[in-house]
């Protein structure tokens, strides 16, 4: 079983993922991975880990694997009016 997961945030792709680490910090393979947002209605997630931003607001990703978790906290800031 995992004993760590590092979150990590790529903002380009809107996508968050996670590495099941051991005891020694070394990454464990084929470790499935379950997302979730602490507030579904400012932010989805999906299985793979793509972010969807519906509103302004903060929340927690959290990631988990095998009874394992790690959250990361995602802002969502409100949306510029592009200049006309």
């Amino acid at each position: 079983a995992p004993r760590r997961l590092l979150p990590c945030a790529w903002v380009e792709r809107a996508t968050v993922r996670a590495v099941a680490m051991d005891a020694e910090g070394r990454a464990l393979a084929d470790r499935p991975i379950h997302f979730t947002s602490s507030d579904a209605e400012t932010v989805r997630i999906d299985p793979a880990g793509n972010v969807e931003a519906l509103r302004p607001g903060e929340i927690l990703v959290t990631a988990e694997s095998e009874g394992v978790r790690a959250t990361l906290p995602v802002r969502v800031a409100a949306r510029v009016p592009d200049a006309q």
